[in-house]
């Protein structure tokens, strides 16, 4: 029996999140891996439709698992296609937020797809393996929808996995810098499809099981960046203290984001948290407007996102917003509320976006109601995301994005650490995004032997820092020191995500006339963050540079495509139009 578990995001992604392999594929593979299974795991993000062909017909599997999400169900459906073109008799079974809810549309409006495994597919999906090893049918199984007679049926959920414990560490087989360290999240947000997937009780991982996954992460691969992906990597206030000193106890020099409820933190645990590595928290505060806030129920307030972030800074740590415009109820004074709170927390990044319908929420069913939007529209509409616009038109929302994400240019310096407060913070332990910090902003000051020194002391404090090494690097380019390109290769190995080490890479080897590696570079750092117009740009200029203007053309096109009216590329395109029309003339 061989099995394949495949994930296609849609082409091109929106973002970086889109072409990363789910945790969830990982788990059902190691845990398959873990009883004799022939499995492969593979992601086809960088794949073209005719490579996606010829690789499932090089492994020729039994089944065939598809990863899908509400982005990315148009790619999912058309590789169930292709593998049924290959075989019909393989067996191909989807998994994930999407077809976990809207399975019976799937299944009764696609004959490619012969099964879904529903909500926590571990379980369901191995049965379903072991009962086609024995030639049985799976329809009586939990957890598992399929068809009967061209109907979707199922046999009701599966009791949810108490024990994460007792899974697999998918770090045995697999690569990956992202963590899931709970499932589950006490959140009742309007929005979110989280408590209909997982429910609301908080399914925790122990301590010594996530330094587990983490040092075999580090040890086997040489990993030392990571996500802790979860909705609340906070909710337990005593496990995270137990993370914390459990990756200080085994000496992993590891850095890591995490994300957290403005409600779920404390001085304690962002102490325990800095201490073990940590560089940045992320709050999906979604609003300052208390009013916005209770139309999501969010059970947040402003004050508690005023004091998370003051708690936040006090120790130096990345305060990253995620902020959503449209919700129910938003006005102009609203916007205004949230950019008021904005100015006033300072935070160090923030991620605005227009409000989406997910099948699973209380929003998507208000908004059926309203007749904005119906279950066909899955099927029918070539469009992956469905926008909230019963109030605001989309023009509208996108320009309260704009506005907001506006913000960080505007006071980029304002909200960015103070050398006064870099060293105020350090007094109470100094930590590698304190030097780093202090670094940078003796960059911006031009001292760059200043900023050298502190680098250099922030790589001996944690030898795990991507961003340590991407600093050594970048201060070597600018005196033009070749060696800069090994403490990129550094960065990288240890943060293959680091889109920054590569666009300075490509830069430095650019502007060393080495046109083919710094396109190289280019490329894939695309592949990783395909939404960047600014690496389209650098490609196209290294295209130009060359007289591949054609190519050239090409990708500053294709930045224009993902930003209409990037100046940059309108620029570009014009300066290679008379490159191009001067060199026919000659």
């Amino acid at each position: 029996m061989k099995v394949l578990l495949l994930f296609k995001p849609k082409t091109p992604a929106v973002n970086i999140q889109q072409n990363v392999i789910p945790n969830g594929l990982l788990y059902i593979g190691a845990l398959l891996l873990s009883r004799d299974i022939d499995t492969s795991v593979l992601n086809l993000s960088d794949k073209s439709w005719e490579e996606c062909r010829s690789i499932i017909k090089k492994e020729n599997p039994d089944v065939v698992g598809i990863s899908c999400y509400t982005f990315n169900r148009h790619a999912c459906i058309k590789l169930a296609g292709i593998v049924k073109g290959i075989d019909r008799g393989i067996k191909v079974v989807f998994g994930g937020p999407h077809p976990s809810i809207m399975h019976r549309q799937l299944l009764e409006t696609y004959k490619d797809i012969d099964a879904v495994v529903l909500n926590e597919g571990e379980m369901s999906f191995l049965e379903i393996v072991e009962r086609l090893k024995e030639e049985k049918t799976f329809e009586d199984l939990k957890g598992v929808a399929c068809r009967k007679d061209g109907k979707a049926i199922e046999n009701g959920l599966r009791e949810t996995i108490e024990n994460l414990d007792q899974l697999p560490i998918p770090a045995e087989h697999f690569r990956y810098k992202r963590i899931i360290t709970s499932r589950g999240c006490p959140g009742r947000c309007i929005f979110c499809d989280t408590p209909r997937l997982w429910g609301q009780k908080v399914r925790l991982r122990s301590a010594d099981n996530v330094a587990d996954e983490l040092e075999m992460l580090n040890k086997k691969y040489g990993l030392s960046s990571f996500v802790m992906s979860d909705d609340t990597f906070t909710f337990d206030k005593n496990r995270t203290i137990d993370i914390c000193r459990e990756i200080i106890r085994r000496g992993l020099k590891i850095t890591w984001d995490c994300r957290s409820r403005v409600n779920l933190i404390c001085e304690e645990r962002l102490r325990w948290m800095k201490k073990a590595g940590c560089v940045t928290v992320s709050y999906g505060i979604e609003s300052g407007s208390q009013q916005i806030m209770d139309n999501l129920k969010k059970g947040t307030t402003a004050e508690q996102i005023k004091k998370a972030a003051e708690l936040t800074r006090k120790y130096g740590l990345g305060l990253n917003y995620f902020i959503i415009a449209g919700s129910p109820g938003e006005t102009d004074d609203t916007i205004r509320e949230t950019m008021r709170l904005i100015e006033e927390t300072r935070p160090t990044s923030i991620f605005a976006f227009v409000m989406q319908l997910m099948p699973g929420t209380e929003i998507y069913e208000k908004a059926k109601e309203r007749n904005l939007v119906r279950d066909e529209d899955w099927i029918r509409k070539e469009d992956e995301t469905i926008f909230y616009t019963c109030e605001k038109s989309l023009k509208e929302l996108t320009r309260y994005v704009r506005l907001i994400n506006e913000l960080q240019k505007v006071f980029k310096g304002r909200f960015q650490y103070s050398e006064d407060e870099i060293k105020d913070i350090a007094e109470k332990g100094k930590g590698v995004q304190d030097l780093i910090n202090l670094a940078h902003i003796k960059m911006r000051n031009r001292k760059p032997d200043d900023a050298e020194k502190i680098i250099d002391e922030a790589m001996q404090l944690n030898p795990g820092s991507s961003e340590a090494f991407m600093d050594k690097a970048i201060l070597l380019a600018m005196r033009k020191d070749e060696n800069c390109t090994d403490f990129f290769d550094k960065s990288i190995e240890k943060d293959p995500e680091n889109l920054l080490a590569y666009r300075n890479l490509g830069l430095f080897l650019f502007r060393e006339k080495r046109y083919n590696e710094a396109a190289g570079i280019f490329m894939k750092a695309i592949e990783i963050e395909p939404a960047d117009t600014g690496l389209y740009n650098c490609l196209g200029s290294v295209y130009g540079i060359q007289n591949y203007y054609d190519k050239a053309r090409e990708m500053f096109e294709k930045a224009l495509s993902i930003e209409p009216g990037n100046k940059e590329a309108l620029k570009n395109l014009e300066v290679t139009a008379d490159k191009k029309r001067g060199e026919n003339e000659d």
